[in-house]
């Protein structure tokens, strides 16, 4: 088996790739609204083209011709995931170049073998069911989104096509009713239609896909002037203005700490403040590592009376030696007792 015989053809790499560069423009920092409805087109196309007996390479055995579907999926998974989680490899590579490995091994082990799954799973039940498109597709679709977010300790419920709608919150808010896979569903049998209207060089698939965008924005629009919002509390959220290399620098931590209760003795003294929080693993360690934290956090809060949140790591130890870190959330309250 060479290399070449891995790869598809570059009819569905360039397929691939349009997939995959439409996905990247549908999530921030572009959210541009249009992609989330076409994405999904060009592997939609080179499925179907499957399901009904075309775009093979000559003559195909039965074994070849599902290996080639496979092969079609998961090399749609490998580009499109690859390119949309390209922020994991960049936000953790501060902590390890492994980093890198550990991306390439999630889009390549996890997530992309999926996407070979639905391509498989398709085609098979197109084949040998003949439900339509605009069924199929968007209950598959959902199905793999939903897996992928339950798969334990490698789970990646980031970025599913329902949350990608970011720009045009209006389109979004009748996720009240159908939460975010509703939306991902919605999302992916508009990607059904506008496969569609393409293939068949037809205006009604589209027509109906746009009527349901107008019935989004309405509801969207109505629920956003109806909704009734009470103010709660005032919350004061700090930021230390540190780098990477200085936070988890050895000398500078105790300066961190100090900064951060500063920072948190200004924030309380704002007109309304009722409670102030910290960032993500704002401390440079563990509470016990250094108990004097822990005590300086408690004499700031009973000073200023108003509760704490602080983004800290946090440790959990077994009988038998061994331990589980992890980010935490730990509350200080208004007397200075903290609970996690």
């Amino acid at each position: 088996m060479t290399l070449r015989g891995l790869l598809p053809d570059g009819r569905r790499c360039t397929a691939a790739a349009l997939t995959a560069v439409l996905l990247f423009l549908a999530y921030p920092p572009f959210s541009l609204v249009v992609p989330s409805f076409l994405a999904l087109v060009p592997f939609l196309w080179m499925l179907e083209e499957r399901a009904q007996g075309h775009g093979g390479t000559g003559a195909q055995s039965d074994g070849g011709m599902w290996a080639d579907i496979g092969r079609t999926g998961y090399w749609f998974g490998v580009l499109a995931n690859g390119l949309v989680l390209y922020w994991i490899a960049v936000a953790l590579w501060h902590f390890t170049p492994l980093s890198f490995a550990g991306y390439l091994g999630a889009i390549l082990l996890v997530l992309a073998p999926g996407w070979l799954l639905l391509a498989w799973g398709y085609v098979f039940v197109r084949r040998r069911t003949g439900l339509p498109v605009w069924l199929v597709f968007p209950i598959l679709w959902t199905a793999l989104e939903w897996v992928a977010g339950h798969l334990g300790d490698m789970r990646f419920p980031w970025l599913g096509l329902g949350t990608s709608l970011t720009r045009v919150p209006a389109l979004v808010q009748w996720a009240d009713l159908g939460g975010a896979r509703g939306i991902t569903l919605w999302l992916a049998w508009g990607n059904a239609l506008a496969y569609l209207a393409l293939a068949r060089r037809t205006w009604r698939p589209a027509a109906l896909a746009a009527a349901t965008v107008v019935l989004a924005l309405a509801y969207g629009a109505w629920r956003e002037r109806t909704l009734v919002l009470r103010p709660v509390t005032t919350v004061a959220v700090i930021q230390p203005n540190v780098g990477f290399r200085e936070k988890w620098d050895p000398r500078q931590r105790d300066s961190l700490v100090a900064q951060l209760t500063r920072l948190t003795l200004q924030a309380a003294r704002l007109p309304g403040v009722r409670l102030v929080a910290w960032p993500e693993a704002a401390l440079p360690g563990y509470f016990i590592d250094h108990p004097q934290w822990d005590e300086l956090v408690r004499r700031v809060v009973r000073e200023i009376r108003v509760p704490v949140v602080v983004g800290a790591l946090d440790a959990e130890f077994h009988g038998d030696g061994g331990y589980d870190y992890f980010n935490a959330a730990f509350l200080f309250d208004s007397t200075g007792d903290r609970s996690a």
